[in-house]
């Protein structure tokens, strides 16, 4: 009879016995080394500048392989020297760790406290690792459990939160980035099976990079729900920022929805005579941009009207918002909900409210203010 080796043990039980919570950490180790690690001549090394992140990373590895902290060789990259001493004690602490940690001077560096590098050599669970993150990027993987702690894990990694172009505080858009588009593609279907919609867009063409992009607030709210931002603390704190934010500002743009259903209630209307119709009160921007556009001394519309080839700043971005509201199909609320339809009369392209947007302006009447 065969005795196995402890590591050939420990890959037996991962491979066999991983309760579902075990199979979810071991997902997050994956996820972690593939967007922030490397596996190379059986070394297994994990980069990053969370601190929560990394202590996740080596309690992970813990669970699944039993290997303590003190076995990891550490090494710190900072830019500037004279942090060292502070910055080292700091990641002892957090860390729970009693080992020398080795200095490596990072000019890109930007973070105070630098960036942790943690690495072991163990040529069988790299082989181990290797092989199940690479069953996981050809689809060959289907555990549900361990890709869900995959995708927490990579997001923990790779993944961003891109701020609004109108309200930075409101996100437009949760990113899983990376160099080609093999594991993104993994990473779309495990996104869709939580009910999570996404599309794979080009960040750099010539580099071959792409990310998993999700928009829409009830995207941001699932993600969030689901506890996929929870290994990066920073991270989890902008989507829950952005989705209080949405109470404050989704009343002007559904404001500005509903003034559009009552213009077209009365007759089918063209796209110009929409603008001059729902044009919003400027005040009803940022109290910042009401204060500058305010600050001549002189009353703006008139100072705008008087002035020849000046467009009026403001009404520009309500047009935007308008055109949202008319042409965007994953964006606008009047499209989604089918409450609009666009028509063709007397050779130009109008609008007409359709009977669920009746209903929604009767509702709407109806409700306490």
């Amino acid at each position: 009879m065969k005795v196995l080796s402890q590591s050939e043990h420990v890959m037996t039980r991962v491979a066999t016995e991983l309760s579902t919570i075990e199979k979810i950490r071991f997902g997050e180790l994956l996820g972690l080394i593939k967007g922030d690690g490397s596996l190379s001549n059986g070394t297994i090394a994990f980069y990053n500048t969370d601190m929560y992140c990394a202590r996740k990373y080596l309690n992970n590895f813990y669970k699944i392989f039993r290997v303590k902290r003190n076995e990891f060789g550490y090494f710190l990259e900072i830019r500037n020297k004279n942090r060292f001493r502070k910055a080292t004690a700091v990641w002892k602490r957090y860390l729970k760790i009693n080992k020398k940690i080795g200095f490596q001077k990072n000019e890109k560096s930007r973070k105070p406290f630098g960036m942790i590098r943690i690495m072991i050599h163990r040529k069988k669970f790299y082989e181990f690792l290797s092989e199940k993150i690479n069953e996981i990027a050809i689809g060959k993987e289907t555990n549900d459990n361990l890709l869900f702690g995959f995708l927490r894990g990579f997001f923990a990694a790779e993944g961003c939160v891109i701020p609004g172009k109108m309200h930075k505080e409101v996100p437009g858009a949760v990113q899983f980035p990376q160099k080609g588009k093999t594991i993104l593609l993994v990473i779309e279907r495990a996104l869709r099976k939580l009910g999570i919609d996404s599309r794979i867009v080009i960040k750099q063409k010539k580099a071959d990079y792409y990310c998993v992009n999700i928009t829409a607030h009830e995207n941001f709210k699932r993600f969030y729900e689901l506890g996929l931002a929870d290994l990066h603390p920073e991270r989890k704190k902008k989507i829950w920022i952005g989705l209080n934010s949405y109470k404050r500002y989704i009343s002007r743009r559904l404001t500005t929805a509903n003034k559009i259903l009552k213009i077209i209630s009365k007759r089918p209307i063209d796209r110009k005579s929409i603008y001059k119709k729902s044009k919003i009160n400027m005040t009803e921007e940022t109290p910042q941009q009401a204060a500058r556009y305010t600050s001549f001394g002189h009353d703006f519309q008139k100072l705008v009207a008087a002035s020849s080839g000046v467009s009026n700043p403001v009404f520009e971005m309500n047009r935007q918002h308008v055109n949202e509201l008319l042409y965007a199909k994953r964006k606008s609320f009047l499209i989604r909900q089918g409450y609009i339809r666009k028509v063709v009369n007397s050779g130009k392209i109008k609008w007409r409210i359709t009977k669920g947007g009746k209903a929604h302006l009767t509702r709407v009447a109806t409700e306490p203010h």
